[in-house]
């Protein structure tokens, strides 16, 4: 209460008030939103993606053709 006779001015006692309300709001909606949010839990050990069964022949990220042949100013001339 000696806080509340300590502020004469009545906004600012507004603000702390409406600030105190927002801070529940956002601890009640974490909390809320924690409850009901769906948890994956993979074991310690377990492969997180199946292996592939046969690996890649080819690079995929390799280009054998010059993407600049038909233009003008061919920067691998």
């Amino acid at each position: 209460m000696e806080i509340i006779q300590k502020l004469k001015n009545k906004r600012s006692l507004l603000y702390i008030i409406i600030a105190v309300v927002i801070l529940i709001l956002a601890l009640v909606s974490f909390y809320v939103y924690n409850q009901f949010k769906k948890r994956e839990a993979n074991p310690v050990n377990k492969e997180i993606a199946a292996p592939t069964k046969e690996p890649l022949k080819t690079n995929p990220f390799e280009t054998k053709t010059n993407p600049f042949k038909d233009v003008k100013t061919n920067p691998f001339r």
